[in-house]
C-alpha cells in the first residue's frame, strides 16, 4: 500500500508542474530604488501580455514625527520582442505602457493624496527556462523613475 501511495504522490508531483507550465498566467516580484512590489500577468500571445501590479514605497521621514507613505496599483500592456541572438536565444527586450493610481499618506497633519499617472518602462528580459525569467529595466514615467529588477514565474 505504501508503494502505491508513493507512486501516486510522485506521479502527481511530476504531472501538476507539467500541466501548469502550459497556462498563460505568470507572477513576479519587482524591486526598485525605494520600493518593492508584486505583479501578475496574462500572456495573450507570444509577444503581448497584460499585467497588474501593486508597489509599496519606503516610508520617508520628512521631519520629526512626520512621515510620507506611498503605494500604487496599476495595469499595463507589455510587448516582448525576442532578439534571436545565436548564442543567447532567450534574450528579449520589452516595453511596458499603462496607468497607475498612487496613494500618498502624510502624517501630522494627516493628509491623503491620490492621483493617476501614465507609466512607461522598458528593458531586457532573459528566460532561464519555460517557467523562470528575469527582467532588468528602467521606468521613465510614473511615480518613481528609476532602474528595477524583477523575477518572473510562469505557471
Amino acid at each position: 500500500m505504501k508503494r502505491i501511495m508513493t507512486a501516486v504522490l510522485l506521479s502527481a508531483a511530476v504531472a501538476v508542474p507539467a500541466f501548469a507550465a502550459d497556462t498563460p498566467f505568470y507572477a513576479g516580484l519587482q524591486v526598485g530604488d525605494g520600493y518593492i512590489g508584486g505583479f501578475g500577468g496574462y500572456q495573450i500571445d507570444t509577444m503581448f501580455s497584460a499585467e497588474a501590479h501593486y508597489f509599496n514605497y519606503d516610508t520617508v521621514v520628512t521631519a520629526p514625527g512626520k512621515t510620507n507613505n506611498a503605494s500604487s496599483i496599476g495595469v499595463a500592456g507589455v510587448a516582448v520582442f525576442p532578439l534571436n541572438i545565436q548564442k543567447v536565444p532567450q534574450l528579449s527586450v520589452f516595453a511596458k505602457v499603462g496607468m497607475e493610481r498612487i496613494s500618498e499618506k502624510l502624517t501630522d497633519p494627516y493628509v491623503t493624496n491620490t492621483r493617476t499617472k501614465l507609466t512607461v518602462s522598458g528593458g531586457a528580459q532573459y528566460d532561464f527556462n519555460k517557467n523562470m525569467a528575469a527582467r532588468l529595466g528602467i521606468s521613465v514615467a510614473g511615480y518613481k523613475n528609476d532602474l528595477f529588477a524583477a523575477g518572473i514565474y510562469k505557471f
